[in-house]
């Protein structure tokens, strides 16, 4: 049951700083929780990290409530230039999102494959989930299961897909 419960599809939703920092934040997540039908486990919020950094303390407190309700939150853009993940531990996210230019750029520049394999190695150790953006060769798919990421997206898996092809594929999760 656990590796069906890991092999299911989930909805994955970018929201900004302004809709983290709205008072209504976490009553629009149950709304839309409720109105779906989702199972709240399955519904992943993906916030990028400056998101969390002006009015820190109030959006902390907004992904902690969410949490609660059973929804995961994704640190995005993990390893972008000017971002500064800190330590994970303090920052209540279940899933490290590595950018797409560390992934991009990993086969050609030391410091990103060096920057990939530590954000990989940094999600193990406080026990978050890591995922890949962006992969779109074989080698770089290789170099991330050897450093042992977990998860990944890209177009080395699937292009785009228009609205009826998505759904076919969530029809046979």
């Amino acid at each position: 049951q656990a590796i069906d419960s890991e092999r299911r599809l989930t909805l994955t939703v970018n929201i900004t700083a302004r809709q983290l920092l709205d008072p209504g934040f976490v009553e629009d997540v149950r709304g839309a929780i409720d109105s779906s039908g989702i199972d709240a486990g399955r519904l992943v919020l993906e916030v990028a990290e400056g998101a969390l950094v002006g009015g820190a303390a109030e959006a902390l407190r907004r992904v902690r409530e969410a949490r609660a309700l059973g929804v995961r939150f994704a640190l995005d853009d993990v390893g972008a230039r000017g971002a500064t993940v800190g330590d994970p531990a303090d920052i209540p996210v279940d899933i490290l999102k590595i950018d797409r230019t560390c992934i991009s750029q990993m086969a050609r520049r030391a410091e990103d494959h060096a920057a990939t394999r530590a954000i990989v190695a940094l999600g193990r150790r406080k026990r978050l989930r890591t995922i890949a953006a962006g992969i779109e060769r074989e080698e770089q798919l290789v170099e991330l299961l050897r450093f042992r990421c977990e998860y990944g997206q890209g177009t080395l898996f699937s292009e785009p897909l228009a609205a009826d092809d998505l759904l076919r594929l969530l029809r046979r999760d």
